[in-house]
């Protein structure tokens, strides 16, 4: 059996919900508003938006938002007008 803290993707368990990621394949990418990674047969990153590949960084983060507001997440410490990526 392996040690799971071996393949662990430490930068993404912990990230927060919400979050604006950046899904890159081959020579493309495409951001989605993502949450912390969970373990399931390997490890996952949900998608819980896909706004679209030329989405404006202000659009994600106002989809971002929306997405902590319909689902009762207050952000805390958010850098509001800033990149969000």
């Amino acid at each position: 059996m392996s040690d799971c803290r071996q393949t662990l993707p430490r930068d993404l368990v912990g990230l927060p919900w919400g979050s604006i990621v950046d899904v890159v394949s081959g020579k493309g990418k495409i951001p989605i508003i993502s949450g912390p990674a969970r373990f399931h047969n390997g490890w996952t990153l949900p998608r819980l938006d896909k706004p679209g590949a030329n989405t404006s960084d202000a659009q994600l983060l106002r989809v971002s938002e929306k997405w902590l507001k319909s689902n009762g997440i207050r952000c805390v410490g958010s850098n509001k007008g800033s990149s969000p990526r």
